[in-house]
């Protein structure tokens, strides 16, 4: 699937962060060094399907790692980190197949694991695994129109 995958920008997840920000509240600022973190987060799908020939399940685990441990903002790294895998998996025409509570689960799975640069990389992969799925058609149009709204 590597040709096939549309990846995230620098500017879908200054977005993102801006969007998240502005509807729950906190600092808009971002570290010293922050953007080039977020732009290393964001080569990780594609560096992981180039030389590795990862699949989008792991392409996807790359993204989600890279972002939930890069702390480039001052507020907003975990919404940054979750929204954005959701807006990257519907991009893909894939989603979360999983309950709210079992993702938050893994969010704070993954902050216990902050001193560690995260939860490691195969967790995340199994995560990604277990509770990702295809959308269907309708599906995709609706999250079409609601990524259009942001």
């Amino acid at each position: 699937m590597r040709g096939n995958v549309t990846y995230l920008t620098l500017a879908h997840v200054e977005a993102i962060h801006r969007r998240a920000l502005e509807q729950d509240g906190g600092d808009l600022g971002i570290y010293p060094g922050g953007e080039g973190k977020i732009e290393a987060a964001l080569m990780r799908p594609q560096n992981a399907a180039y030389y590795q020939g990862a699949g989008f399940f792991k392409q996807s685990a790359a993204l989600f790692h890279g972002l939930i441990t890069a702390h480039a903002y001052v507020d907003g790294n975990k919404r940054v980190a979750v929204v954005g895998m959701i807006v990257f998996l519907a991009m893909n025409g894939y989603q979360f197949k999983c309950s709210q509570d079992d993702l938050f689960q893994f969010i704070v799975a993954c902050c216990e694991h902050e001193n560690t640069k995260g939860l490691p990389m195969t967790d995340v992969y199994r995560f990604c695994r277990q509770t990702i799925s295809p959308l269907r058609l309708g599906r995709v149009r609706r999250y079409i129109r609601n990524l259009q709204r942001w």
